[in-house]
């Protein structure tokens, strides 16, 4: 059964592309299931939390996603892969820097498609839709790794000394040729860990430390 967080909402225009909001779902699985069936090592479950470090962190994300930007030439070809590609990102210490991004890439849209320069009003709505795309989100630059085509879904993992976590889920992005990953700008996208989400639908058998 495929449980989707009850916000889950996509918005889609010319100006803002596709915007989307607790992008999370749970898969229930029977109680019979087991981590291993399909590796050779052990497997076990990684402890979720929605704690988030004080400064900028190096963090992991990980994916079946394409190797090579999808939107280069054959890239739908050579870029796929049946393996899982891992690699260290920065998670920033706040959203303030992806806001800006994201505010500068909005403008520059909205003089493209009018062909004029942004008046204050239309400036401050855009700033506030910016905001408002990351108050579920958190602010992740490729440094080096990239978030490509098909990573959506993967992991964001952190670790706190004690253990690794995992505190965000890859949501969404635009592909950049010439920056080599997808993102609109310098950033990339993932969802936070909703605790008391998971917790209820779970019954209490899931929670976060």
């Amino acid at each position: 059964m495929i449980k989707i967080h009850p916000k889950n909402k996509k918005t889609n225009n010319s100006i803002f592309g596709t915007l989307l909001f607790a992008d999370l779902a749970l898969i229930e699985l029977p109680e019979s299931s087991k981590l291993n069936l399909f590796s050779s090592q052990k497997v076990r479950p990684i402890k979720l939390t929605n704690r988030l470090p004080l400064i900028k962190t190096k963090a992991i994300a990980a994916g079946w996603g394409w190797t090579k930007p999808f939107c280069e030439v054959n890239a739908s070809i050579n870029g796929k892969t049946n393996q899982l590609h891992f690699g260290w990102v920065d998670l920033m210490e706040n959203n303030l820097y992806c806001i800006n991004e994201m505010e500068v890439s909005f403008i520059q849209q909205f003089n493209k498609t009018f062909g004029l320069n942004i008046p204050p009003c239309i400036s401050s709505w855009i700033r506030k839709i910016s905001e408002n795309n990351w108050l579920d989100k958190l602010c992740v630059r490729p440094n080096p790794a990239s978030i490509q085509y098909g990573d959506s879904g993967g992991p964001l993992l952190v670790d706190f000394v004690d253990s690794w976590y995992q505190i965000g889920v890859v949501t969404q992005g635009m592909c950049n040729k010439d920056k080599k990953y997808i993102s609109n700008q310098n950033y990339a996208t993932f969802t936070y860990i909703d605790c008391e989400w998971i917790k209820m639908e779970t019954n209490g058998k899931t929670l976060c430390f």
